[in-house]
């Protein structure tokens, strides 16, 4: 009896640990987007990709509208929140809009990448900001959203005038 408990504990173990881990699966990571060099973390028509200022820049250029969100690699808020933010940009049609992780007091982060915490008063982790196609910030605030939170928020944004 205690071993066949033990196996039935173990199997459900498996299966939740195999759940789990295809929850944080994305299909579009690692994926390119023309004509920009940072990874792409997810969507396709819309990309969430990791920030390098080169992309930041072409972005800006280009007059995309830009979700910044600023992400720490030690944070368990912002692990969890990644799977929305990862789903919302698998799902998002918008092809004016580039998101980019950007890290935040971690160990990746960069110069660059503490200058822009600084330009845009991120003092946390898990900061959204966004630009418009003039580079002019419309939204900056220090909140966990749920996909749908993220996807309302960006299209709203993605679609003024």
């Amino acid at each position: 009896m205690r071993k066949a408990a033990f196996m039935l504990v173990m199997v459900g173990l498996a299966i939740l640990s195999a759940c789990s881990g295809a929850a944080n699966q994305n299909t579009n990571e690692g994926k390119a987007i023309e004509g920009y060099q940072g990874k792409v973390l997810a969507g396709t028509t819309t990309p969430y990709i990791a920030f390098t200022d080169e992309d930041f820049q072409k972005a800006q250029n280009e007059g995309k509208t830009i979700f910044i969100n600023f992400y720490a690699n030690w944070c368990p808020t912002c692990k969890r929140e990644q799977v929305d933010i990862f789903r919302a940009f698998d799902e998002l049609e918008e092809s004016n809009v580039v998101g980019f992780r950007v890290n935040f007091r971690d160990s990746d982060t960069d110069n660059i990448e503490k200058e822009l915490a600084t330009r845009f008063n991120a003092a946390y982790q898990h900061t959204k900001v966004i630009l418009d196609k003039n580079a002019s910030e419309k939204f900056n605030a220090l909140q966990v959203m749920n996909k749908e939170e993220i996807k309302a928020l960006i299209t709203q944004m993605a679609n003024r005038a």
